[in-house]
C-alpha cells in the first residue's frame, strides 16, 4: 500500500501536473482572445454571403486589386491608364482641364454640360457682335426701354437701339419740344416699338436733327430703320418746318434699309412744310425698301396739312411712301383721309401718287382695302411729271401687274 502511494505521489501525479502545464502552454498560441475569437465568426458569416461556394470567393485583397485599376481619377491609376482616361474625356492629349494630376480631382470635358467657362482647346470662334471679352451669344431676347414721359423719349440714345424693345407706358405731350429721329445710317433702329396703343403729340421736328449719310439727308421720328418693329402706337401734332429740305426723306419714317414691320401706326393733325429739292416725302415713309416678309397694315393718315414746294432736282410724294423699291411684302388696309395736299413742283420731273410717288417692283404686287376719302389735293407740275393715280412713276412692271382690292375713294 505504501508502494503504490509512493508510486502516486513519485509518478502519476507529476505526469498528471505535467500534462496541466503542457495543456496550459498550447492554449497561449491560439489565435486571440475572446474578441478576437468573435471576430471571427463574423468574418464566416460574412463570407456565407457570397451566392457561390465559400472556397472560390475571391479575398478582399483580390477584389481591390481587380477594380483599382478601373476607377477614374485614381491616384493609383499607373500612367498609362491615366493617359487613356485623357483621350477618353477631354479628347486632347495636350488639354489641362480633364484630370488634375497633382490633385486626382476629375474635371469636366470639352463639352460636357458641366463646363461652365468654356474648355480650351473649343474650336468654335465668338461671335464678333458680342461685347468684346464676352464669348456668349447675343441674347435672344431684346432688352426692353419703358419709356412714359418726354424726358424718357429723347434720353435714347444711338447706341442702345439695336436689339431693343421700346415699350411705351403712357400717353406722352411733349408739349412741341423737339425730339431726336431714333436711328441713323451708322446705327440704324433695329428692334421693337410697342406703343401699347398710346399716343406721342406736339413735338417739333428740325434741320438740327436731320441724319446725313453724304448724300441724303433724313428726318423722322424714327431717322433710319433696319430689321425693325413698329406697332400700336399714334402720333399727333406734329410740327415739320422746313426752308432747306434739299436731297432729304422725310416722313414719320425717314429711311426704312429693309425688313419693317408696320402696323396699327396712325399719324393725325400734323403739318408738314417742306422747301427745296429732290424731296421724298411720305405719309409714313420717306423713302422705303420692301422685302418678303415685310408688313405695312391699318395705317392712318388722317387730317394733316402738308405743303411741298420743289424747285430742283425732282419730287417724289406718295400719301404712304415717296419713293419705294417693292421685292415683296404684305400691304393692307391703308387709310388717307381728310387732309390737305398742296404740291408745286417747278422741277424737271415729278412723281406724285395718291400711295407712292415712285414704285420700283420687280414682280406684281397687290394691295387691299384702301380708303381714300374727304382729301383735297391741289397739284401744281409746271413740267413733265408722273402722275398716275394710286402710283406715280412705276419702274420695273405694268400698271397692270398692281392689283388694288376693296378700294374706297372719291378722287375719280
Amino acid at each position: 500500500m505504501k508502494s503504490f502511494k509512493r508510486l502516486m505521489v513519485f509518478v502519476i501525479l507529476p505526469i498528471i501536473f505535467s500534462c496541466f502545464i503542457f495543456v496550459g502552454c498550447a492554449n497561449e498560441d491560439l489565435p486571440g482572445d475572446s474578441d478576437q475569437v468573435e471576430h471571427v465568426v463574423e468574418d464566416i458569416d460574412d463570407d456565407a454571403d457570397f451566392p457561390y461556394n465559400d472556397d472560390l470567393a475571391p479575398s478582399e485583397d483580390e477584389i481591390l486589386e481587380d477594380t483599382d485599376g478601373e476607377m477614374p481619377g485614381n491616384d493609383q491609376d499607373e500612367e498609362g491608364d491615366m493617359g487613356s482616361q485623357n483621350d477618353q474625356t477631354a479628347g486632347d492629349d495636350n488639354s489641362d482641364s480633364s484630370i488634375n494630376d497633382e490633385d486626382g480631382f476629375y474635371q469636366p470635358a470639352e463639352g460636357d454640360e458641366d463646363d461652365i467657362g468654356g474648355s480650351q482647346g473649343n474650336d468654335t470662334e465668338a461671335d464678333p457682335d458680342t461685347e468684346e471679352g464676352d464669348g456668349d451669344l447675343p441674347p435672344s431676347n431684346p432688352a426692353t426701354i419703358q419709356i412714359q414721359n418726354y424726358s424718357d423719349l429723347t434720353s435714347l440714345t444711338l447706341e442702345n437701339l439695336k436689339n431693343v424693345k421700346i415699350e411705351l407706358l403712357n400717353n406722352i405731350d411733349c408739349n412741341f419740344e423737339e425730339i431726336f429721329p431714333l436711328g441713323d445710317y451708322t446705327a440704324p433702329f433695329e428692334g421693337e416699338f410697342d406703343g401699347n396703343g398710346f399716343t406721342i403729340s406736339n413735338f417739333v421736328l428740325t434741320s438740327a436733327n436731320w441724319v446725313n449719310n453724304g448724300s441724303n439727308k433724313v428726318l423722322g421720328v424714327f431717322g433710319v430703320v433696319q430689321n425693325a418693329k413698329i406697332h400700336d402706337v399714334n402720333f399727333t401734332q406734329i410740327v415739320v418746318d422746313e426752308y432747306d429740305a434739299s436731297s432729304c426723306s422725310v416722313g414719320l419714317i425717314g429711311h426704312n434699309l429693309g425688313h419693317l414691320e408696320l402696323e396699327n401706326v396712325t399719324v393725325s393733325n400734323s403739318s408738314f412744310n417742306l422747301v427745296g429739292g429732290d424731296i421724298k416725302f411720305g405719309g409714313f415713309i420717306g423713302q422705303d425698301t420692301m422685302n418678303t416678309f415685310d408688313i405695312r397694315r391699318n395705317l392712318s393718315f388722317v387730317n394733316n396739312i402738308v405743303t411741298i414746294e420743289c424747285y430742283d432736282e425732282g419730287l417724289c410724294y406718295g400719301g404712304i411712301c415717296g419713293k419705294v423699291i417693292n421685292q415683296g411684302g404684305d400691304v393692307e388696309n391703308l387709310t388717307i383721309t381728310d387732309n390737305f395736299i398742296s404740291v408745286f413742283d417747278f422741277s424737271a420731273v415729278a412723281n406724285v401718287g395718291y400711295l407712292y410717288g415712285s414704285l420700283d417692283a420687280d414682280r406684281a404686287i397687290v394691295i387691299s382695302d384702301i380708303k381714300i376719302e374727304m382729301n383735297i389735293f391741289d397739284f401744281f407740275i409746271e413740267s413733265s411729271t408722273c402722275l398716275n393715280g394710286m402710283m406715280g412713276l412705276i419702274s420695273g412692271l405694268k400698271e397692270e401687274d398692281i392689283i388694288i382690292n376693296n378700294l374706297q375713294t372719291d378722287i375719280f
